[in-house]
């Protein structure tokens, strides 16, 4: 079992800037996407343009918005791709230890090592949202499948090739907002990790793309 993200990842997190990759050497660098509100502190990850039926993590947060940033990897043929996104709930504090986030009926106890548990992205976008946002997006979509046309315009509005982000309030309600970014080189199986501080208190939640 992998409980933490990669090293390179981790360095990224604490102020590399360029790491060695396949395709040469890979620029990257953060960049914030908004403000997500979290109304009932429990937190769905998935591929928010393909999901059925939403399962929540491990972990409950304090309602309140926090903010959502992403780690753009540069590449040499000038592709830019999504490495990582983090919803950083505590600003003060780097995470001191990291844990597998999980969802009802799975346990870390049963992976075995290089084993993962991760949410399916079929769309090649992920996002992060609240349990409650997740219902009212099933249940739009239930009623006008189409509705997934507004997120992808809105996608689109931040589209760089090839990656691109947003916070897309359900039906203009600005407490029901998803965030979807794209997810790597696209579609797969992605791991979730609680950052813990020294408590055992989450301070962050990241979701990462095998790139670094």
């Amino acid at each position: 079992m992998s409980n933490e993200p990669s090293a390179s990842l981790i360095a990224a997190m604490t102020g590399a800037t360029s790491f060695p990759t396949e395709d040469g050497i890979t620029q990257v660098e953060w960049r914030d996407v908004g403000m997500l509100p979290i109304s009932t502190g429990q937190i769905v990850a998935c591929d928010p343009l393909t999901f059925v039926g939403p399962r929540p993590l491990d972990r409950t947060i304090e309602p309140g918005e926090y903010p959502l940033r992403v780690l753009i990897a540069h590449y040499l043929n000038e592709d830019q791709r999504i490495a990582a996104a983090v919803l950083v709930v505590e600003h003060s504090q780097f995470p001191h230890s990291w844990q597998m986030a999980t969802t009802e009926g799975e346990s870390r106890s049963k992976l075995k090592p290089g084993e993962i548990y991760g949410y399916p992205v079929d769309s090649g976008t992920a996002g992060f949202l609240d349990l409650a946002t997740a219902k009212a997006l099933d249940a739009v979509l239930l009623e006008d499948f189409a509705y997934l046309e507004k997120i992808l315009d809105d996608l689109q509005a931040n589209y760089e090739p090839t990656r691109s982000w947003t916070i897309h309030p359900i039906q203009g309600d600005l407490d029901l907002c998803l965030s979807a970014f794209s997810s790597g080189v696209g579609d797969g199986s992605y791991p979730c990790y609680w950052g813990l501080d020294t408590d055992g208190h989450v301070v962050w939640l990241l979701t990462e793309f095998d790139l670094l």
